[in-house]
């Protein structure tokens, strides 16, 4: 199992990266440091992601799980805290992925509304020339 920190499209949140290496489930907790931040999630092989509120400072998070032997095994991080490139915007809710080129846009400060499943959901970016 290994933990990656990831850019973030809003500052208000970090983007996380849990890279499961079996050919099985596994169930992972996690927690930020110093905060009441805390949850779990199911790991299916390869990649599964996951944020938690920006805290300022290093946003260090670890997770948590189980080996085959009932060992428990950790990983730590801190936090990545700058911001993707928005130049494609990628977003990422559960199996849907939203692909969309804005080069033609101004710069600015942009609101991405979604429905999936019956709930929406808004994500904030900004593009700048950087």
């Amino acid at each position: 199992m290994n933990l990656t920190s990831e850019c973030t499209f809003d500052l208000d949140e970090r983007r996380w990266r849990v890279t499961n290496p079996n050919s099985f489930d596994l169930e992972v907790t996690w927690q930020v440091f110093g905060t009441s931040q805390s949850g779990s999630l199911t790991t299916t092989p390869g990649l599964t992601h996951f944020t938690t509120m920006n805290t300022g400072g290093a946003n260090t998070t670890k997770i948590f799980w189980q080996d085959e032997n009932g060992n428990t095994k950790d990983k730590t991080k801190a936090a990545n805290n700058n911001l993707c490139d928005v130049n494609p915007v990628q977003a990422r809710f559960g199996s849907v992925e939203i692909n969309e080129n804005i080069s033609s846009l101004a710069e600015g400060t942009y609101f991405m509304i979604v429905n999936v499943n019956g709930q929406t959901i808004t994500k904030q970016f900004v593009k700048s020339a950087r």
